[in-house]
Formats: C-alpha cells, structure tokens, sequence
C-alpha cells in the first residue's frame, strides 16, 4: 500500500513539474501567469508589455502599459510603490513605442508627464524633441534611436 501512495505522489509532483518547465521556458507565459495570479498590480503588466512588444505585438502590449498605468495611478498603489514608480515605467514603455512608431508628439506628450525629469529622462525628452524637428524639418524619420 506504501509503495502505491508513494507512487502516486510521485506521478502527481512529475506532472507538476512538467507544467511549472513548461511555464518557466516561454516568457509569454510567465508573465501571462503573472499577470493572471495579480491583475491588480502595475509591475507584472509592465513587463507583460515589453514582452509584448519585443515579440512584436505592439497593440497588445500597448494595452498591457495602459492597463499599468491606470493601475500605478490609483493612490493606493502609490502609497505602496512611492510616488509615480510604475507610473513612471509604464509612461516611458509608452513613449518608447510611440516613438518606435513615429508618433513623436505623443512620445513627448507621455515623457514629458514624468516629473521631475531624472535618471537619465531628461536625454530622452531631448533625443524626441530632436527625432520629432529633424521629422518635421526633413520630412522623414532621423536615426536618433
């Protein structure tokens, strides 16, 4: 009877296992995981996000930034992070697409939201402003990124 239970358990931790390998081995669906276990918290979304987008899926991962930013913006989550963290991530994520994607005005819109301007944001607001002029004045994109 040992020998069966033990057995069983055995069989029941394999097939556990396969499953968490299956997990850890695609980053998509760790963080879909992640995202699923706490969809109230800005961080996982933000980097379903940028997994996302480094797969291509930019509308999606649009969609995962927004849904981080709407969430790092409620007081609750502020008092928990400090002030505007994951806000902060989310609003550059989405700048750097929109940038990505040529929207310059709206890449300015969203980093010039992030005050004071630290860590190195001020260089990125100036490289924008530039691709943005150089577009603007040229009539094509430059090669600021």
């Amino acid at each position: 009877m040992r020998a069966f239970a033990l057995a069983v358990l055995v069989a029941a931790m394999a097939i556990s296992t396969a499953g968490r390998i299956q997990v850890w081995s695609d980053e998509r669906l760790v963080w879909a995981e992640a995202v699923a276990h706490s969809p109230e918290k800005p961080r996982p979304w933000i980097n379903y996000g940028r997994h996302l987008a480094r797969a291509g899926a930019s509308g999606l991962a649009e969609g995962a930034y927004r849904r981080a930013l709407q969430l790092a913006s409620s007081p609750a989550r502020q008092r928990i992070e400090g002030p505007m963290r994951g806000h902060h991530v989310a609003l550059l994520n989405l700048a750097l697409m929109a940038a990505e994607q040529q929207r310059y005005t709206e890449a300015l819109a969203l980093v010039a939201a992030i005050q004071p301007r630290a860590d190195g944001r001020a260089s990125l607001v100036n490289r924008l402003e530039q691709q943005w002029r150089d577009e603007q004045s040229h009539g094509g994109p430059s090669s600021a990124f």
